[in-house]
């Protein structure tokens, strides 16, 4: 009898290849001739990325220049970080890049680069397949490079160098490096468009006026990232169909601090360049009006100062209104007038959520016609906040806020009407139909304490009011009263996620109500009954484990949670207004994320 076989079929050792590190992978395949030639399409499957020593990236690009170059069309997806490279990584690279025939995405950090070797810029202009192109820290060289690139791309996201945005060298040359006038030759495919680290403070307000040469129809999705005194008039021009904006910004807090005023000016510019804009015909959407706009999502104080003037229904914010103009929220609301409304307040003390315009805003006209409403925030029990009865907070501010908002040809006679439970201010009583309260140690029982709660009665007497009464509150009674209130009958989904306080144990309880709505987000949607979990809450694990969208954004700074709380208590002192924030964790000593 034979001896039975011992070798690999080929496809096997192929697919051992593909899930081995690149090390081992292109050791099998020093093994035979057929896996020194098919392995390399399976290792060149993965993204190249040249962001290591210069041996390591010299020792790659042999390897993409072996078998007379033909690997280099098994390439899909290039990054490169090391800028500047070498000078024989940069001869070999503008070798290799133009025979790249289906590279499909490209990340680039090359303006030192391109610089140092001028070649390499008509080497990558020269790719015809890109789809995806991501820049970083772009200069004149990178702009060169992206004007003249010859792909056409779906997707593209150019941020630009942070020491140019207030460089009045470059005031001359920034038109030309918008990225609306880079972009021309994907005028027709592009669908989703990334702008980050871009000044307007040295464009003409005229200009803006002119109507550009090149519209691009299909874009979709604009984000805008680090801009300073960004306008958004170019991109209503060019982009005439986008349904989705957002904005984030990494920049430091102080920063943000002398930025204010330069929002202010920008935010009148950007509304007074809309309104000339705007035909006879007022009932007709002018050019600076994105007629089909669905959503934005980012910081309120960006929203505010982009000055738009028109509906938008969906509305995500993050806010720091110690860090904004102190009606920011309410002019916001009067122009985009939403039907779904998120606002998380982060790293900043409750006690202050309540002195900003929240409540002023959320009573006015622009947010009537509300369908949605999440609130998230933080809670400094051990600190800032320990004096703070949170269920009387919730009870005297936010039901009588969602009763505000409900429409007034919903209300008989035009009055709203108050549930039994509910009140109108911090002096009145207010009572539910199992329980009165009275007093401070009871006003948290108007909503009944949770049936299992996580510390022991003997422990109790040692915590804070704030944290006494944040273990006490029932997540799922308080969702339950709003879903039935009478005097909410617009009222669709509810969310409320409320962590238990540090000491007693952090956890998050979260309860949620959804009616039937084609545009309920599918966690919220429950079919009109109250759904309750509780959650474990590791929150500053994953806050330091949270991506970035970016690569090499230092955050040297203070924390938020410490500059907000030094904020507060220093306009406390004064006598004026602070720093506010509104999903409850509880973390004394400093704000972590809580709520939703």
């Amino acid at each position: 009898m034979s001896e039975p076989s011992t070798s690999l079929n080929n496809d096997i050792l192929l697919s051992i290849l593909s899930i081995s590190t690149t090390k081992t992978a292109t050791s099998i395949m020093e093994t035979c001739r057929f896996l020194y030639r098919e392995g390399a399409k399976i290792v060149l499957q993965r993204p190249v990325v040249l962001d290591a020593s210069d041996e390591n990236i010299l020792s790659l690009l042999h390897f993409l220049q072996a078998e007379d170059l033909s690997r280099c069309s098994y390439v899909r997806t290039m990054q490169i970080f090391t800028n500047p490279l070498s000078e024989a990584a940069a001869k070999m690279l503008a070798n290799i890049v133009p025979r790249m025939s289906n590279l499909e995405r490209l990340g680039l950090r090359a303006e030192r680069s391109f610089v140092a070797y001028p070649y390499l810029v008509p080497a990558f202009a020269a790719l015809q397949t890109v789809k995806v192109l991501i820049v970083f820290e772009a200069g004149s060289q990178t702009c060169e490079m992206i004007r003249t690139l010859q792909s056409e791309l779906f997707i593209a996201s150019i941020l630009y160098d942070p020491a140019d945005q207030f460089d009045p060298r470059m005031d001359g040359s920034r038109p030309a490096r918008h990225p609306l006038q880079l972009l021309q030759r994907s005028a027709s495919t592009l669908r989703e468009l990334t702008c980050g680290f871009w000044c307007d403070v040295g464009t003409e307000p005229e200009s803006l006026l002119i109507p550009p040469d090149t519209i691009y129809p299909e874009v979709r999705t604009l984000k805008l990232l680090n801009n300073a005194a960004c306008s958004p008039i170019p991109y209503i021009y060019a982009l005439p169909n986008l349904t989705h904006l957002s904005s984030e910004s990494y920049l430091p807090v102080a920063w943000e601090y002398g930025q204010l005023d330069l929002s202010q000016s920008q935010r009148r510019v950007n509304m007074l360049l809309q309104r000339l804009s705007l035909p006879d015909d007022v009932e007709e959407p002018g050019p600076f009006v994105w007629k089909d706009i669905q959503s934005y999502t980012g910081p309120l104080s960006d929203l505010w100062a982009l000055g738009t003037t028109f509906p938008i229904p969906r509305l995500t914010l993050t806010d720091a209104p110690g860090l904004r103009a102190p009606l920011a929220l309410t002019e916001v609301l009067a122009s985009a007038r939403p039907t779904h409304l998120t606002i998380a307040f982060g790293d900043q003390p409750l006690s202050s959520v309540l002195q900003s315009d929240l409540l002023g805003a959320l009573r006015s006209e622009g947010a009537a016609g509300l369908r949605t409403l999440e609130l998230g925030a933080d809670l400094m029990a051990g600190d800032v906040d320990r004096n703070v009865d949170v269920g009387q907070a919730l009870l005297n501010n936010i039901m009588f806020i969602l009763r505000d908002i409900t429409p007034a040809e919903d209300a008989p006679n035009g009055e709203p009407r108050v549930p039994a439970h509910a009140t109108t201010g911090p002096g009145h009583n207010h009572s539910t139909p199992s329980t009165s309260t009275g007093n401070t140690a009871q006003s948290a029982s108007s909503l009944p304490a949770t049936a299992a709660a996580s510390a022991a009665p003997e422990n109790l007497a040692s915590l804070t009011l704030a944290e006494r009464t944040l273990e006490e509150f029932d997540v799922q009674v308080f969702v339950r009263r709003l879903s039935e209130s009478p005097s909410l009958p617009t009222l669709q989904n509810v969310m409320v996620t409320i962590g238990r306080p540090r000491r007693c144990g952090g956890r998050l309880r979260s309860a949620c109500m959804g009616r039937k709505d084609d545009r309920a987000p599918p966690n919220v949607y429950t079919g009109g009954k109250v759904q309750y979990k509780e959650l474990r809450a590791d929150v500053e694990r994953r806050r330091a484990d949270r991506p970035l969208t970016c690569r090499d954004i230092p955050t040297p700074w203070p924390s938020l949670a410490s500059l907000s709380r030094a904020q507060y208590e220093n306009s406390t002192r004064r006598g004026g207004r602070g720093v506010v924030g509104l999903g409850l964790g509880a973390f004394p000593g400093v704000g972590a994320a809580g709520g939703m």
